[in-house]
């Protein structure tokens, strides 16, 4: 197989019933939470067997500290091993096992697996209350087209990033959207704040936005004060930070 088309299949998006979700954050009333979607390891596990055979991976882990874990996974391609490292500490529940999978997650994704979650739009989503602090989603987020295995895009009837954008909405959410792109405000981020799809916004919700509008234009308020979304992981981070350790210190 050549070098290019493993790596395609490496990077191939998985199927919507592989995907698991946190969530991230939630509305006041906790009915709605904003979640991000992850892989299993066992999806890692599998996607190599597909891609490379079962006899063409391997990985191997370091303990770094008191409860860090770093991974390599090494793939053999013409017949030579190649591996890339990343870590993660262990986690709260089942420490050791949870700091060993991560760890490999963190490893895939060198190796593009699953590395395209990173760039999936933020949605919010119903949730429900299971006791404690526990919460869960009750429904499953909706994933553009280019997040979709190639037998499954154009097929879906749910969201797609490109026909919504496309979709006739009501001109006031139309001139209300075009009206914040002067601060390079998406439509997206409008959505998340409101915790709602534009073409459920109200006469009420434009109202809201067209105050924030205004104290933007006035210079009282800046795009951050109301449009902060929660931070994509700083891949690689942790990564320098293992290795830091593992070396004895701090590097250059």
């Amino acid at each position: 197989m050549e070098l290019e088309e493993i790596e395609r299949k490496l990077k191939a998006p998985f199927r919507p019933e592989e995907l698991e979700y946190r969530i991230t954050a939630k509305t006041k009333d906790e009915t709605k939470g904003l979640v991000a979607a992850y892989i299993q390891n066992r999806a890692v596990q599998n996607r190599l067997d597909e891609v490379v055979g079962f006899n063409n991976w391997k990985n191997e882990f370091l303990t770094v500290g008191d409860n860090s874990k770093i991974c390599g996974i090494s793939l053999r391609i013409n017949g030579e091993w190649i591996t890339k490292y990343d870590g993660a500490q262990d986690t709260n529940i089942e420490s050791v096992k949870g700091g060993l999978s991560n760890s490999m997650k963190r490893a895939a994704v060198q190796w593009g697996i699953g590395r395209y979650l990173y760039d999936l739009p933020p949605q919010w989503v119903k949730i429900v209350h299971k006791g404690g602090k526990q919460f869960e989603i009750s429904e499953r987020p909706k994933l553009p087209n280019w997040a979709l295995p190639e037998q499954l895009q154009h097929k879906q009837t749910g969201f797609d990033d490109k026909s919504v954008e496309e979709e006739k909405l009501p001109k006031a959410v139309e001139d209300c959207i075009s009206a914040f792109k002067k601060f390079n405000i998406t439509k997206s981020e409008l959505e998340t704040y409101l915790c709602l799809e534009a073409d459920t916004f109200t006469d009420k919700d434009i109202e809201t936005l067209r105050n924030i509008y205004f104290q933007l234009l006035k210079g009282k308020k800046k795009k951050e004060d109301f449009f902060m979304l929660p931070e994509k992981p700083k891949r690689g981070q942790q990564t320098l930070k293992l290795e830091q350790n593992l070396s004895g210190g701090k590097n250059g």
